[in-house]
């Protein structure tokens, strides 16, 4: 287990862990979650601005979650919550065929201010398409334990 003191700000990590996004991902993910007529019809995506069929930001973000979930399946850090996202930005449109992955970095850790066995890292998160293009970022911090006092 690695705890908030195995942890330091660094370089970026890129993951080789992929997501191709699909057209039946696309619609069928916003028929659920994001209806909007541009994701779930390719007529009426084709007329929009964007001019193709593209994914919905809920659905980049949805991706954007497994990757991470799936990059750091085995380091076992002691995360206790995520506590929130900052400066989500969605730069350009995740279209049918784009391969996603992530660039990670960990900016911040530090100590809790108000529990003392825990604390804060704070990560800059970019997700690529298969150019490197980047099609979305945000910063993420969550809540990790300090090691166990024996």
């Amino acid at each position: 287990m690695r705890y908030l003191e195995d942890l330091a700000p660094g370089e970026p990590h890129t993951f080789d862990d992929q997501y191709t996004v699909t057209k039946d991902d696309i619609i069928s993910f916003a028929k659920q979650w994001d209806p909007q007529p541009h994701h779930v019809d390719e007529q009426a995506a084709e007329a929009s601005p964007m001019g193709r069929l593209f994914a919905s930001s809920f659905h980049t973000m949805s991706i954007a979650s497994h990757l991470s979930h799936k990059a750091r399946q085995g380091e076992d850090v002691a995360v206790v919550a995520g506590l929130g996202w900052d400066e989500l930005r969605f730069k350009q449109p995740v279209c049918v065929g784009d391969s996603l992955h992530l660039c990670v970095q960990t900016l911040v850790v530090r100590d809790s201010n108000s529990q003392p066995s825990r604390g804060i890292i704070t990560t800059g998160t970019q997700v690529l398409n298969q150019r490197d293009e980047v099609v979305a970022s945000f910063k993420m911090s969550v809540m990790v334990l300090k090691r166990p006092v024996a």
